[in-house]
């Protein structure tokens, strides 16, 4: 439920945009210009936000 989710959306200049809803805000938004020519290339952006969203819950172990 408090998760950002994804989409892509085809534009009119060239093929596909990635969107982002964040669980407050009602709207689905573009986190920046991001349009891509091929759906290969906007679902590679989406993995890219996705990891970069996840640095946060990465677990740190400390051997000694």
């Amino acid at each position: 439920m408090f998760k950002k989710r994804y989409r892509i959306v085809t534009d009119r200049w060239l093929g596909y945009e990635v969107q982002v809803k964040h669980w407050w805000w009602p709207w689905w938004v573009m986190p920046f210009t991001n349009t891509q020519h091929t759906i290969e290339r906007a679902k590679g952006l989406v993995d890219r936000l996705k990891e970069k969203d996840n640095w946060k819950r990465q677990t740190v172990i400390t051997i000694e």
